[in-house]
């Protein structure tokens, strides 16, 4: 979409859209805060590079996963600063909610046992894609019979055979790495223990487990314990209520009660917008604090991340007292 474009339907329902760079008085703390996320992401693209560039790695293959969380973290501060910088907060709260996902994930692997909870992480979305595939290409399933009736017979033959050589590609990379095997052993493990369970409580269906990859040597059973893990449980509050805008729950809240009445929200509105930046930053600097620990730097580069820190706490309660006061009628 063309700028051109959008500056069409801000002014052509101006009465619903609020307009941040039209309002030079929230302007300025709109881009103060879009900065410090800004700095956030520099930080994340530099911790990248130094990994990636290392010689002495203390194991590449957690280097790689540590790398691939900080890149997803990286993308997903991204998508919320190009927010920020339009004033719309509400939308936020969808990628807030899988950024706190994916920091807590890397404390949780970062805290210990981490080559095998890389690896669990690692391998889970094979074991999903594998699990799809079967339930997809099984011949007599309603699955299967709709795939050939949108597909046709020849694309879903040809769509199966190639499920079946990235199916045995994959057990080939668990028969030939001791980390993956020890890994997939202990999830069959952890499945059949589950199902004992089940079996127990007389639940219907108990060939369909379902496991998650922080389940697999852990005592931990959802996300909820994985926050108690990382000392995040506090949080957990907060964590549920983002999933009202997920689950379109929030439509109604639009509608705010004045002292002459009820009026809609406008979209693209900052009130209240000081709670998600502060954990956004709160979130993401965490994550970057466990992974220099991980890393081991020297004491000069950690007195330097300590000063990085201490400024932009100092900025962020600047930001949210400043976005506290944002009234928009």
């Amino acid at each position: 979409m063309g700028r051109n474009m959008e500056d069409n339907y801000l002014k052509l329902f101006g009465n619903m859209f609020y307009n941040i760079k039209e309002d030079q008085d929230n302007k300025k703390i709109i881009e103060e805060a879009s900065e410090v996320l800004a700095s956030i992401i520099i930080k994340y693209g530099e911790l990248i590079n130094e990994i990636t560039a290392r010689t002495s790695a203390q194991d590449e293959f957690v280097d790689t996963v540590i790398c691939l969380f900080l890149r997803k973290i990286m993308e997903q501060l991204d998508a919320l600063n190009i927010l920020i910088d339009a004033g719309a907060f509400s939308p936020m709260q969808v990628i807030v909610r899988t950024l706190l996902e994916n920091t807590v994930g890397l404390e949780f692997i970062l805290k210990e046992d981490t080559r095998k909870r890389a690896a669990a992480y690692y391998l889970e979305q094979h074991y999903k894609e594998i699990e799809t595939g079967e339930k997809l290409f099984a011949r007599k399933s309603e699955k299967s019979k709709n795939a050939i009736k949108l597909l046709g017979e020849a694309q879903f033959t040809e769509d199966s055979k190639r499920f079946q050589r990235k199916k045995d590609a994959f057990q080939h990379l668990i028969d030939t790495n001791e980390l993956f095997k020890e890994v997939a052993d202990a999830r069959e493990k952890a499945i059949e223990s589950k199902r004992k369970y089940w079996k127990k409580k007389k639940r219907k269906n108990i060939n369909k487990i379902h496991i998650q990859w922080y389940e697999i040597g852990t005592n931990v059973q959802n996300f909820r314990e994985m926050m108690r893990e990382t000392g995040h449980e506090k949080y957990y509050g907060i964590y549920g209520g983002l999933s009202y805008e997920i689950h379109a729950l929030n439509a109604a809240r639009a509608i705010q009660a004045v002292a002459d009445g009820l009026y809609l929200q406008r979209i693209r509105n900052p009130q209240n917008g000081g709670n998600i930046f502060a954990f956004v930053c709160d979130f993401s600097l965490i994550a970057l604090d466990k992974v220099y620990k991980y890393l081991d730097d020297d004491e000069a580069k950690r007195a330097e991340f300590k000063r990085y820190v201490m400024d932009c706490q100092k900025k962020k309660v600047h930001i949210i007292a400043t976005m506290d006061q944002i009234n928009i009628l």
